[in-house]
């Protein structure tokens, strides 16, 4: 590859906190260094990424800009305000961002512990296959039920938990996101599969966890 596709990193930090009776994103983890903070730096310094948005509530807008000042390496940034669904913000995210943008590498503001391998993997692999996204073997045996009963045993060997980021091509990822039923998927990368689209998988850390509940704060 001769010159680097320009990507634009878009933060899903838009999220309500329901499951945690507080807001997660501002909770600290590491001296003054909170979840946003930990997301938020991780994006910027990272080698393959030239832009990022943080898509937000407006009552975190200052802390978010105050973030992006002291991590952005003299990078572009913006902090623009999220929406009721998280489909709806990163679409919000993908609409603030450059002309210039090629890839879209989509990451939950509440997954502050992504490695620098982990985001360079990652998107080195769409610059290759077009999508990828990472994600990690499970570990547990997985029950499909229905009314309380059991109705199947997916081979464990075929099942993957999906992590963050998610990076896709821009111009396929902004078509995919004109469809009528966007907020049906759960991910960014069931969208694209619901046209039809192979997504390549990464193998990340089982570190890359998602800060949900408190439990998820322990250790």
């Amino acid at each position: 590859m001769d010159k680097k596709p320009k990507v634009t990193a878009i933060i899903a930090a838009a999220g309500s906190s329901a499951r945690m009776g507080f807001p997660k994103l501002l909770h600290n983890l590491d001296g003054d260094l909170s979840v946003l903070s930990l997301s938020v730096k991780a994006m910027f310094e990272n080698e393959f990424i030239d832009e990022v948005i943080v898509v937000t509530k407006k009552e975190f807008f200052d802390i978010a800009l105050k973030e992006c000042e002291r991590f952005s390496l003299n990078k572009k940034y913006r902090v623009i305000e999220g929406a009721d669904t998280r489909q709806e913000s990163v679409k919000n995210g993908v609409l603030a961002s450059s002309a210039e943008t090629e890839f879209f590498a989509i990451h939950d503001g509440a997954r502050p512990f992504v490695t620098q391998e982990e985001i360079s993997n990652v998107i080195s692999d769409a610059f290759v296959h077009g999508y990828s996204i990472l994600g990690v073997p499970v570990k547990d045996t997985i029950k499909v039920a229905q009314n309380g009963v059991i109705v199947s045993t997916p081979k464990r060997e075929t099942l993957f938990a999906a992590h963050t980021p998610q990076v896709f091509k821009a111009d396929v990822y902004k078509k995919a996101l004109e469809c009528e039923n966007l907020n049906d998927f759960t991910d960014d990368a069931s969208l694209l599969e619901s046209m039809g689209i192979k997504v390549h998988l990464t193998i990340g850390k089982y570190t890359n966890k998602k800060i949900t509940t408190i439990d998820d704060l322990k250790g």
